[in-house]
């Protein structure tokens, strides 16, 4: 495989030569410094009022932080509390940070495998089908075993200065946001609940920050050619973009008596994330209905027969003496009406002839003359001499030229010429009506070609006339075919765009205000934790095109589900607010935090809080909902062994849909009709060319004439020589003008055809969406674990106010259109989810751990009642295996989807059947190593491969990673969903990530002969 881009050269240059000379030393984090505040948990006794000031001043770190703390720096470099794996950009599946009693890899499954739902770009709405397995959001906890702690003994300040309120009022907040940071990084979904979309509990970092933004862009330009569509275009710039402020004062924590522990935090949040794509245009339709006109005619001159003329001369016995002069006439002259030749003609016997002709006009039986065929031969003498045989009977069709009409395409035929002709045409779509009768204007046979001597006049004037005006010859030839009516023609509907196919971009504002309430209940006497939580997320969303046009279906739609966590906010069980109240009043009243007295160990306590943070984790991951707008926990009970946990939600569900409407118009009334085509006039005229023939050898009755001659000379004086006069009886020696065929057409055969047609047009209007819809849902989750069993399932309804709209859509014609989906206005959803974690740990003689070996099997279904092509029910099922080492790991991660028919009935689908197959590969070093690749198995299949270095890592520059990657396909946003294609293409990864986390930058920038790919993530805090 050739690499000729320029990023991939470097990266891998670069990558390898600092791999191989850097030293590790130069290179592995510094130990932190430790935080000089209290780091106390829910697991350990809070201090009292009496050595409040003297904890504060001493304590550094509890004893079972400190000894893992140490133990991380010298064994595996720190980084996330939760790795996110993300195979569009990294796998970083670091050992997370060691002082938690587990380590949770989160593992998006929209990045884990690209979507492949079908490109298909030939038509605008193709049937669109994806084929994404179900995979968990989570990898298995492994678990890290401690270190026995390093007992100390306590240390006393020599000098417990006095502290005033507003310096104790201090230390206490310092505190109570000390015990909220620390619990949060142990116990991220015990404080703070997610609603799936913006707040992510594993990011609520309180003594660092109020304020977390998250963007992504989407850099991607795709060149003419590519296989996404034909042309060139841009993909998405903002894919999403997360923003959420907690404002320090209003996030609480306080431990009351009775082993009460309370939390709040309150949070303002802001997202846009991309919801589809319309698609508009508006065509206009022409129909046509025509009818045809064919004819046709075939004609033949005859040949004069010359016994007609001269009549019963014997023809072998003449000698023919000829002679032949010429007029020459200077232009502008005219021959006279009495011009002759005198011929004096010697024989070869020496006697002599004088002849006087007198030219009788051979013009008026010459066919390109106008006394001949401008006259239809009307002059000549004979009234027999052209004879022509016409082949077929003619239609008379001049009544369409009535009213001025002219034959030329485009004119407008009245219909009253239409009936004058014979014609009616029926209905333009059923032709109901139509009929042609015509009678026959005249019949085949031989007859003379001159005017008044045959039964057509027009067909005469066809053939003979040359210089007929173009209106005259149309309206001769109307008269001179056979025609005939090839009825009326179905209609031809054409198709033009009168506005061109514009796709719109919507995307979904949301603003949300979170208040959630959680009350720990540790049994004094029992070995038990209650967990009561009401959480309330309302909210507004609005669905708009960049604020141009704006959808207020959805945004009712989504704002309704989003308003439903309003009620959350009303609740109160078990007192939960005079609870707050109380625990606010000791705090403002700067009275101590009360002490955990129960049965349980400190290691009971952290050992129910991580399962109650695991089991709060793996229900929220295994919801139907899209976004949680208020959740109530009203049943809970939560041991070192067990938990479960009942839940009630309200928020949004997600459903994929592709909807088309059409706005069509009436048809406009029908236009006068048109001549619409006219074939070219190609019929005659027979050419003839005049000879003077002798008037006494035909049967010419011709005038007695007498024709006189004289012949003088004289000298140049006027002498008079001679002066003869000469008179000739000219009855033997008179001619007439007959025409003879030729040169040129002497027969001619014809196809005329002339069509007439009337309009009706009508407009539509073609909108289409291809997105997502988020609908207001309900729904009840029960999710729990036994041991290392884990167990989550949701069941659920949604409703849709509006089931035939979308963005740009009114009226979905989804009954209507097999590729379009079809949606309801209530269903309902179901989802189950199991795993196993199976871990063993090995250890040296010194006691300290050297190996674990994890192994995770999962199971998963998805239901929902209202499935179709985007909406599939499947199952899968999968398994996590990883290899820890103190200073690497090693994490593969096969799983495989089916989607079986019985669970998406009346659905047609070509993946029935088909078992879908991925697998996840990551390696990672403590150095800053990472290796990661993806193979998504099918035809074709998907995969990638990425390297990557932490180049630098600093405790004040911060870590910046730099490596290359492979892949053979892109995610594109082409018709509203991302769609998967081969695209094969290198290119650099670039991170970095600011020492407090503050800033993190993750892009990738690639190119291929298609054009620039580029994605770009951010992270901004403070």
């Amino acid at each position: 495989m050739e690499r000729k881009n320029i990023f991939w050269n470097a990266g891998i240059f670069l990558t390898l030569s600092t791999v191989a000379l850097l030293p590790i030393k130069a290179i592995a984090t510094e130990e932190e410094k430790v935080n000089e505040l209290p780091n106390v948990d829910l697991d350990e006794p809070t201090p009292t009022e009496e050595n409040l000031s003297v904890e504060i001043s001493t304590y550094k770190e509890n004893n079972n932080s400190s000894a893992l703390s140490n133990y991380e720096t010298k064994v595996v470099t720190n980084d996330y509390h939760n790795k996110n794996i993300d195979t569009q950009y990294s796998i970083s599946s670091d050992l997370s940070n060691l002082n938690l009693i587990k380590r949770d890899l989160v593992i998006p499954a929209n990045n884990l495998l690209a979507q492949a739902i079908n490109n298909q770009n030939q038509a605008q709405l193709n049937p669109l089908e994806p084929n994404v397995p179900v995979i968990p959001k989570e990898l298995p906890s492994v678990p890290i075993p401690e270190e026995t702690p390093e007992q100390k003994p306590e240390q006393k300040p020599e000098d417990e200065s006095q502290l005033t309120p507003e310096e104790n009022k201090k230390i206490l907040r310092t505190l109570m946001r000390n015990l909220l940071d620390n619990s949060a990084s142990r116990y991220p979904f015990l404080v703070n609940t997610s609603d799936k979309l913006i707040i992510d509990p594993r990011n609520f970092q309180h003594l660092k920050f109020d304020f977390y933004s998250q963007f992504s862009f989407d850099l991607d330009k795709f060149t003419a050619g590519n296989r996404f569509q034909e042309g060139e275009f841009n993909d998405l710039t903002i894919k999403s973009a997360n923003i959420s402020y907690y404002p320090d004062d209003e996030q609480f924590y306080w431990v009351l008596d009775g082993n009460r522990v309370v939390i709040e935090t309150e949070g303002r949040h802001f997202n846009v994330g991309y919801q589809g794509r319309s698609n508009q245009q508006k065509i206009r339709q022409i129909g046509k209905v025509s009818t045809v006109f064919s004819g046709m005619q075939s004609v033949f001159g005859l040949p004069i027969v010359l016994q007609d003329l001269v009549g019963n001369i014997n023809f072998n016995d003449v000698n023919i003496i000829s002679g032949a002069g010429e007029i020459v006439l200077p232009p502008g002259a005219s021959l006279a009406d009495n011009a002759s030749f005198n011929f004096n003609i010697t024989r070869s016997d020496g006697s002599f002839i004088q002849k006087f002709i007198p030219i009788n006009d051979t013009r008026k039986a010459t066919t390109n003359a106008l006394e001949g065929g401008g006259s239809l031969f009307s002059n000549l003498d004979a009234t027999n001499a052209l004879r022509f045989l016409q082949f077929f009977p003619t239609v008379n069709l001049q009544p369409l030229l009535n009213n001025g009409v002219k034959l030329e395409i485009g004119s407008i035929i009245p219909r009253e010429n239409l009936e004058a002709a014979g014609l009616t045409l029926g209905d333009f779509f059923t032709k109901e009506g139509y009929a042609f009768n015509a009678p026959i204007s005249s019949s085949p046979g031989i007859k003379t070609l001159q005017l008044d001597q045959s039964d057509n006049n027009d067909i005469v004037a066809v053939l003979t006339n040359p210089f007929l005006t173009r209106e005259q010859r149309d309206f001769h030839y109307l008269n001179s075919l056979m025609w005939y009516n090839l009825g009326q023609q179905n209609p031809e509907i054409a198709t033009l765009n009168i506005i061109e196919p514009q796709n719109l971009d919507w995307y979904r504002y949301t603003l949300s205000w979170s208040h959630n309430r959680t009350l720990l209940h540790y049994d004094p006497e029992k070995i038990k934790l209650n967990y009561l939580n009401v959480f309330a997320n309302p909210g507004l969303s609005i669905t708009t095109n960049q604020w141009k046009n704006t959808d207020f279906n959805q945004t009712k739609n989504a704002s309704l589900g989003l308003i439903f966590g309003s009620v959350f906010n009303v609740i109160n069980p078990g007192n939960l607010n005079e609870t707050i109240s109380e625990a606010k009043k000791k705090y403002n009243n700067l009275q101590p935090l009360a002490t955990l007295n129960t049965k349980a160990t400190s290691q009971q306590r952290r050992q129910m809080n991580q399962r109650l943070n695991d089991t709060l984790n793996y229900g929220n991951t295994n919801s139907n909902l899209s976004q949680v707008s208020g959740s109530y926990t009203f049943a809970s009970n939560i041991t070192p062994d067990s938990s479960l946990l009942l839940q009630l939600r309200t928020g949004l569900y997600k459903r994929s849909v592709q909807f088309m409407e059409q706005t069509i118009e009436p048809w406009t009334p029908e236009t006068p009709v048109v001549i619409d085509f006219v074939r070219p006039i190609d019929l005659g005229p027979i050419l003839y060319t005049g000879v003077n023939i002798p008037t006494n050898l035909t049967q010419i009755n011709a005038p007695e004439t007498f024709e006189v001659t004289f012949i003088r000379g004289e000298t140049s004086d006027g002498k008079v020589l001679f002066d003869q006069s000469y008179v000739f009886n000219n009855l033997a020696n008179l001619f007439t003008a007959v025409p003879f065929l030729g040169p040129g057409k002497i027969y001619d055969s014809y196809f005329g055809r002339i069509k007439l047609s009337t309009f009706r047009q009508r407009d539509i209007q073609t909108s289409s969406y291809a997105g997502n819809l988020f609908l207001p849902a309900v729904e009840l989750t029960a999710s729990g674990s036994i041991n290392n069993f884990s167990y989550a399932l949701s069941a659920g309804t949604w409703f849709n106010l509006f089931p035939d709209s979308a963005p740009m859509i009114d009226n979905n014609l989804g009954k209507l259109i097999p590729n379009i989906t079809e949606e309801s206005s209530i269903g309902g959803m179901l989802k189950f989810a199991a795993k196993v974690d199976f871990t063993n740990i090995f250890y040296d003689e010194k006691k300290q751990w050297h190996t674990i070996i994890a192994n995770s099997p999962f199971f998963s279904l998805s239901y929902n009642t209202n499935h179709n092509s985007l909406n599939l029910s499947g199952i899968s099922l999968g398994h996590i295996f990883q290899f820890v080492k103190p200073d690497f790991n090693i994490t593969v991660y096969p799983v495989f989807s089916y989607t079986p028919q019985m669970l998406n009935s009346n659905v047609k689908s070509g993946n029935f059947g088909n078992i879908g197959t991925f697998f996840l590969f990551n390696f990672s070093h403590n150095v800053g190593f990472n290796v990661n690749g993806s193979i998504s198995f099918g035809n074709p299949s998907y995969y990638q491969i990425e390297a990557t270095y932490d180049m630098i890592r600093d405790q004040e520059i911060g870590t910046f990673t730099i490596g290359p990657y492979y892949t053979n396909y892109s995610l594109a946003t082409v018709r509203g969903f991302e769609s998967q294609a081969e695209d094969p293409h290198n290119g650099m990864i670039f991170r970095y990530k600011s020492p407090n986390s503050g800033l993190v930058i993750n892009s990738r920038l690639g190119h291929n002969d298609f054009g620039f790919r580029g994605q770009l993530n951010m992270e901004f805090n403070f």
